[in-house]
Formats: structure tokens, C-alpha cells, sequence
């Protein structure tokens, strides 16, 4: 997830990069050279949403599988309760 997170941030730096490169090139005679920039600008904003996106879902999906093993965590200490009641109550059982 940090990876993601580092990519997002890379992608972000990187739309502000050629943010800035377009803006100059609006003030030169390199159109075609502008038009592939916006394109990329584009491509990158579209990746930025991905990776957000995808962020988003993992951060979820790490959520739910923290509750899952919280709830798994209290499922195995009561069997391990229950457990010992049992061995309690046979060795009572055995001594009478």
C-alpha cells in the first residue's frame, strides 16, 4: 500500500511538472509539442485516479480483514475458554 501511495504521490509531482512545462510552452511556438504534453497531463491525471482508487479499495479491504481477525482472534479465545472448562470439569468429574 505504501508503493501505491508513493506512485500517487510520483503521478501527482509529475502532473504539476508538466503543468508547469505547458504553461511556458503556451508562451512558445511549440504547438505540437503541447498538444502531446496535454495529452500526457491526461494520461496522468487518468493514473492518479486509478491509483487513488485502487488506494481506496486496499485501505478497505485492510479494514475488513482487520475485523475479520479481530473477530477470529475472539472466536479462538472463546473456544480456548470452553476448552478449559471442559478439561475442568472432566478432571472434577474424575476425582469423584
Amino acid at each position: 500500500m505504501r508503493e501505491l501511495e508513493k506512485r500517487a504521490r510520483d503521478a501527482e509531482r509529475e502532473k504539476l511538472e508538466l503543468s508547469q512545462t505547458v504553461q511556458a510552452l503556451q508562451n512558445s511556438s511549440h504547438k505540437a509539442e503541447l498538444q502531446q504534453l496535454r495529452g500526457l497531463v491526461g494520461e496522468q491525471q487518468h493514473s492518479l485516479q486509478s491509483l487513488s482508487s485502487r488506494l481506496q479499495e486496499l485501505q478497505t479491504r485492510e479494514d475488513e480483514l482487520q475485523m475479520e481477525v479481530h473477530r477470529l482472534e475472539e472466536l479462538l479465545d472463546r473456544e480456548i475458554r470452553n476448552g478449559k472448562v471442559k478439561t475442568e470439569l472432566h478432571l472434577q468429574v474424575g476425582d469423584s
